[in-house]
């Protein structure tokens, strides 16, 4: 169900990376404007916390369940649901004669959240209006991947005559220029591997202790003598 959500998110982000500067490329939705902005930033958040999940990936009950895990959850199920008779007739999907139709979920979805004892009946109409808005904003944003790539075309043409056959005596090689599109981590996976340093850091110097107290009680236990300076057993006072 959430494969063409997927999609779309994966071919937003290629096109914005390719029509953005080398700067910006670290924040890819600097390429849309208005609620195509706002729609690509949920959808990458969404799909980057919830990747697993979303891909449908462990447990089939499990996947089932954490739909009603949180408000962002059961906003993506309702919005791929509404999205469900726009995405086959969309230019962005290379399947799109062979996708099904989710609507008909939308209802059984509906009854779960009102019947849910943590949401209650009175949280769906509040998730009913934020997926409509977010559904209008992933059609604005699909909107500005068509136009953004009907601008880029005639490179697309530049890009592929760039493909060039020399003939040599007695060899020929071919040379073909490419256009690799570098990609930066963004200022959030950059905060994510400091937290992961620092959280690494702490657990390195208590291996590293109890490795050399491991070591240091088979040393005693082998009776191999020790070379090292006796300590200094005196007590430093308040008046040295």
């Amino acid at each position: 169900m959430l494969l063409p959500l997927l999609k779309i998110h994966a071919e937003a982000s290629q096109i914005a990376t390719s029509v953005l500067s080398s700067r910006n490329r670290a924040e890819p939705e600097r390429a849309f404007t208005g609620e195509a902005r706002g729609a690509y930033s949920w959808l990458d958040c969404i799909l980057t916390e919830e990747r697993d999940w979303c891909m449908a990936e462990g447990c089939p009950a499990c996947v089932v369940l954490h739909v009603l895990y949180s408000e962002p959850t059961i906003r993506v199920v309702a919005v791929a649901c509404l999205l469900s008779d726009l995405l086959p007739d969309a230019e962005m999907s290379e399947s799109r004669d062979r996708l099904p139709k989710f609507n008909f979920w939308l209802g059984a979805l509906q009854a779960a959240v009102r019947r849910d004892p943590l949401w209650g009946d009175a949280f769906w109409p509040e998730i009913e209006y934020r997926a409509y808005r977010l559904e209008m904003g992933i059609k604005q944003l699909m909107l500005q991947c068509s136009e953004l790539r009907g601008a880029r075309k005639p490179d697309e043409f530049l890009s592929k005559s760039s493909l060039v056959l020399n003939t040599q005596a007695n060899h020929f090689v071919y040379h073909c220029q490419m256009r690799m599109t570098p990609v930066q981590p963004s200022n959030f996976a950059r905060i994510q591997l400091k937290m992961l340093w620092e959280e690494q850091e702490p657990l390195s110097k208590l291996i590293m202790a109890c490795w050399t107290s491991l070591c240091w009680n088979k040393r005693k236990t082998l009776n191999v003598p020790d070379n090292r300076p006796p300590a200094d057993t005196r007590e430093r006072s308040v008046t040295s």
